[in-house]
């Protein structure tokens, strides 16, 4: 599978389930996972964009360990994709203003504890590798991003 096929991919789960678990580590090693609202934006190749508050605690875990995993599924779970990258907080006006109106309408549960849109920031992991897997055909899939390769 291509880089670009995986994208693809990613993308169709995402605008099948809406969704994906964000896997973050603290300070003292320990996982801690999380449904999110994660977005492609095309204008931004191999990046996975979500929102969240700074305050929250995922945000301090991502300040101190930027290596994070995703988990992104198909309803039938005939189709599993999980992506690994490194992750930063960008606080871009523009960019929340993208979000915003991208996933917005998706952030219910968001929105129900975190009222003030100004104080979010965009959750960007830069993709550096993913394995696909697709149970019913007996398909496991790795792919490494160019951007990971040729990140240092």
């Amino acid at each position: 599978m291509t880089e670009v096929a995986l994208i693809s991919l990613v993308h169709e789960l995402l605008e099948e389930t809406r969704a994906g678990v964000l896997a973050t580590t603290d300070q003292e090693g320990h996982p801690h996972m999380r449904w999110m609202t994660p977005v492609l934006m095309e204008e931004y190749p191999g990046v996975l964009y979500a929102l969240t508050c700074p305050s929250f605690p995922k945000a301090i875990q991502i300040e101190s360990q930027p290596a994070v995993e995703w988990l992104i599924q198909s309803r039938l779970l005939d189709r599993v994709v999980h992506l690994k990258g490194t992750v930063r907080l960008v606080d871009n006006p523009s960019l929340k203003s993208q979000l915003i109106e991208r996933i917005g309408g998706r952030l219910q549960v968001l929105w129900k504890i975190h009222r003030d849109c100004s104080d979010l920031v965009a959750v960007e992991t830069l993709l550096e590798e993913a394995n696909c897997f697709k149970p019913m055909e007996g398909i496991y899939e790795h792919v490494e991003f160019l951007r990971g390769r040729n990140a240092e």
